[in-house]
């Protein structure tokens, strides 16, 4: 099971400097996303995932973290997001959110699947000042 996860990572990630440019296109075109605190849910499924142990959720913590109903909530939320990202960057990995994470552990339908951020992502959200270093 693992190493089936594992196959499904990108493995053309793309620079800080991609991300950074990107994520502010992203972000402003998921703005019709339900909104939290006044903030956009896509910026507080990055918050809550950057400040994960180790950067790592599954999708049904995330989905706890930010008052979504459930982990396929996160999941859908986190993959529309992550299809922009991926037309923005121009990669096509065989599940959307790998441009945003690595995967591990679960099935895919099981919300047990850990996400961890990618670096290249933490850094980004790091250099716009959106998060800060830990």
């Amino acid at each position: 099971m693992e190493d089936h996860l594992s196959s499904d990572n990108l493995v053309d990630v793309p620079s800080v400097a991609e991300y950074r440019r990107v994520l502010p296109i992203c972000v402003r075109a998921s703005r019709t996303q339900m909104e939290t605190n006044g903030r956009s849910a896509i910026m507080e499924m990055l918050r809550a995932n950057y400040d994960a142990p180790d950067h790592t959720v599954t999708a049904g913590q995330l989905a706890k973290k930010v008052n979504l109903t459930n982990f396929g909530d996160a999941n859908l939320r986190y993959g529309k997001f992550a299809a922009l990202m991926c037309e923005q960057l121009e990669r096509k990995p065989k599940f959307y959110i790998a441009i945003l994470v690595t995967f591990s552990g679960g099935q895919w339908d099981d919300g047990i699947v850990r996400w961890t951020m990618l670096p290249q992502v933490a850094a980004a959200l790091e250099e716009l000042g959106w998060i800060k270093r830990r």
